[in-house]
């Protein structure tokens, strides 16, 4: 299924630490290549643009150098809107970025942006056992799944990321213990 989300593999026929070239033989499902972002370019134009906020505050300027530092190698593809953001780092697939157009996405029965918040929250935790949750990002851990906008009422966003991303972010986030029945 072009549109199933596949814990810690990727999404339908993508898979994490393919390259762009391989992601590309899929441009019949999800569209071509509009854009693509730098994401150290990105980053360097932020940095360039708050330096005058930042002279004073080394460390933040250390910060903002160390992120643009991360994305060394870093890019992002966009196609048509209704289809997933890739983003690669040295050219394999690390991340899929899924935003509310891309309703046909599904985990097993669950469909994160048809269902209602709740239900695909309580849904995508049986699945995985566990969440953890930071300043209203869920994070399961197990399968790879971030999940944006479910406990605010914003835009509902689902970031697919591999298992060593997975096991990184983690450590960023405190078990959630929010009973949601």
């Amino acid at each position: 299924m072009d549109w199933e989300i596949l814990p810690l593999l990727g999404f339908g026929p993508l898979r994490f630490g393919m390259s762009s070239a391989q992601a590309a033989s899929f441009d019949a499902i999800y569209g071509v290549v509009e854009s693509r972002i730098d994401e150290a370019a990105n980053d360097t134009g932020v940095l360039d643009a708050m330096s005058q906020f930042t002279a004073e505050i080394p460390e933040m300027r250390e910060l903002m150098a160390q992120l643009a530092s991360q994305h060394r190698g870093a890019f992002s593809e966009h196609r048509k809107t209704t289809s997933p953001i890739l983003r690669f780092k040295d050219d394999k697939l690390y991340e899929i970025v899924l935003g509310e157009h891309c309703d046909r996405a599904e985990i097993g029965a669950i469909r994160p942006f048809v269902d209602p918040r709740r239900e695909v929250i309580r849904g995508v935790t049986r699945l995985s056992g566990r969440r953890r949750k930071l300043r209203g990002v869920y994070l399961f851990e197990g399968l790879g799944i971030m999940m944006h906008g479910y406990s605010d009422g914003g835009e509902r966003i689902v970031n697919l990321i591999d298992g060593v991303a997975a096991q990184a972010e983690s450590e960023k986030f405190p078990l959630d213990q929010d009973d949601l029945e």
